[in-house]
Protein backbone atom coordinates (compact mmCIF):
# COMPACT_ATOMS: atom_id res chain seq x y z
CA UNK A 1 0.00 0.00 0.00
CA UNK A 2 1.22 3.41 -1.17
CA UNK A 3 0.01 6.30 1.90
CA UNK A 4 0.58 9.60 -0.34
CA UNK A 5 1.19 13.17 1.69
CA UNK A 6 2.10 11.40 4.99
CA UNK A 7 2.76 13.45 7.95
CA UNK A 8 3.54 12.25 10.88
CA UNK A 9 1.63 13.06 13.59
CA UNK A 10 2.46 12.21 17.46
CA UNK A 11 -0.71 12.72 19.15
CA UNK A 12 -2.21 10.77 16.94
CA UNK A 13 -2.04 6.70 17.76
CA UNK A 14 -3.00 5.63 14.15
CA UNK A 15 -0.30 7.85 13.08
CA UNK A 16 2.54 4.72 14.14
CA UNK A 17 0.02 2.09 13.03
CA UNK A 18 -0.74 3.30 9.53
CA UNK A 19 2.80 2.81 8.66
CA UNK A 20 2.36 -1.34 9.63
CA UNK A 21 0.48 -2.02 6.28
CA UNK A 22 2.84 0.91 4.09
CA UNK A 23 5.05 -0.64 1.33
CA UNK A 24 5.88 3.17 0.13
CA UNK A 25 5.47 6.43 1.82
CA UNK A 26 5.36 9.79 -0.31
CA UNK A 27 6.83 12.70 1.12
CA UNK A 28 5.85 16.41 0.38
CA UNK A 29 8.86 18.12 0.53
CA UNK A 30 6.93 21.98 -0.11
CA UNK A 31 4.59 21.15 2.46
CA UNK A 32 6.14 19.32 5.20
CA UNK A 33 9.31 20.81 7.28
CA UNK A 34 12.85 18.98 8.00
CA UNK A 35 12.12 18.33 11.10
CA UNK A 36 8.93 16.80 10.05
CA UNK A 37 10.48 15.25 7.34
CA UNK A 38 13.63 13.49 9.68
CA UNK A 39 10.88 12.29 11.64
CA UNK A 40 9.12 10.87 9.24
CA UNK A 41 12.79 8.96 7.71
CA UNK A 42 13.75 7.69 11.08
CA UNK A 43 9.95 5.68 10.85
CA UNK A 44 10.16 4.53 7.65
CA UNK A 45 14.05 3.53 8.00
CA UNK A 46 13.10 1.48 11.08
CA UNK A 47 10.25 -0.20 9.00
CA UNK A 48 12.26 -0.38 5.69
CA UNK A 49 9.47 1.39 3.74
CA UNK A 50 10.44 2.97 0.43
CA UNK A 51 10.19 6.46 0.10
CA UNK A 52 9.22 8.70 -2.65
CA UNK A 53 10.35 12.63 -2.27
CA UNK A 54 7.67 14.30 -4.30
CA UNK A 55 7.29 17.64 -5.44
CA UNK A 56 11.48 17.66 -5.75
CA UNK A 57 11.87 21.53 -6.99
CA UNK A 58 15.29 22.27 -6.56
CA UNK A 59 18.75 20.65 -6.86
CA UNK A 60 18.80 21.19 -3.23
CA UNK A 61 16.12 19.36 -1.99
CA UNK A 62 16.77 16.87 -4.70
CA UNK A 63 20.46 16.39 -2.86
CA UNK A 64 18.79 16.12 0.40
CA UNK A 65 16.26 13.59 -0.35
CA UNK A 66 19.10 11.62 -2.11
CA UNK A 67 21.01 11.98 1.11
CA UNK A 68 18.50 10.80 3.50
CA UNK A 69 18.25 7.70 1.42
CA UNK A 70 15.04 8.41 -0.63
CA UNK A 71 13.77 5.92 -3.30
CA UNK A 72 12.33 7.52 -5.64
CA UNK A 73 11.60 10.92 -6.64
CA UNK A 74 9.47 13.37 -8.87
CA UNK A 75 9.29 16.86 -9.18
CA UNK A 76 9.69 19.80 -10.99
CA UNK A 77 13.20 19.58 -11.06
CA UNK A 78 13.26 16.66 -13.11
CA UNK A 79 11.21 17.88 -15.53
CA UNK A 80 7.56 20.39 -15.88
CA UNK A 81 4.40 19.54 -17.45
CA UNK A 82 4.20 19.69 -21.32
CA UNK A 83 1.48 20.27 -23.07
CA UNK A 84 0.52 18.23 -25.76
CA UNK A 85 -0.03 19.39 -29.33
CA UNK A 86 -1.77 16.38 -31.10
CA UNK A 87 -4.19 16.62 -27.86
CA UNK A 88 -5.09 20.40 -28.65
CA UNK A 89 -6.42 19.33 -31.83
CA UNK A 90 -8.99 16.52 -30.63
CA UNK A 91 -12.18 17.44 -29.54
CA UNK A 92 -13.12 16.95 -25.75
CA UNK A 93 -15.13 13.72 -24.16
CA UNK A 94 -17.51 15.04 -22.81
CA UNK A 95 -19.99 11.77 -21.49
CA UNK A 96 -23.01 13.92 -21.20
CA UNK A 97 -25.46 14.38 -24.07
CA UNK A 98 -27.82 17.39 -23.51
Amino acid sequence: MAVDDYVFNETNPFARQLLKYADIINVDFLNTTKDMREKIEMLVNQLKIMTVAEKVETRESYEEAKSKGYDYFQGYFFAKPVLCLHMMSRPIFNPIKR
